[in-house]
């Protein structure tokens, strides 16, 4: 698989998770995808932002939990306020 297969893949992805119309449990097998890419060292190249909101969408809170707290590790703030919903 090439870096535009690759890419184009990464696209159609992102178009499903944004979709209102994917069912929940689609959209749960896409997060532990994107989990199980991330665990084997080839990371999907969808921001870890985007993760984070479709696990809280999907209310899977320990991957939430973990995409958020990559998020505040690369310095970004605005995350403060999932973390700490999250949290409780």
């Amino acid at each position: 698989m090439g870096p535009d297969d690759q890419r184009s893949l990464c696209e159609a992805l992102e178009v499903a998770m944004r979709s209102e119309s994917t069912p929940l449990d689609v959209l749960k097998r896409l997060l532990s995808l994107a989990e199980f890419m991330e665990h084997d060292n080839k990371p999907l190249s969808i921001s870890i932002e985007e993760l984070g909101d479709l696990a809280q969408q999907c209310e899977a809170y320990a991957k939430a939990l973990h995409y958020r707290e990559v998020q505040w590790h690369q310095g970004d703030v605005s995350c403060v306020d999932d973390l700490i919903s999250i949290y409780n």
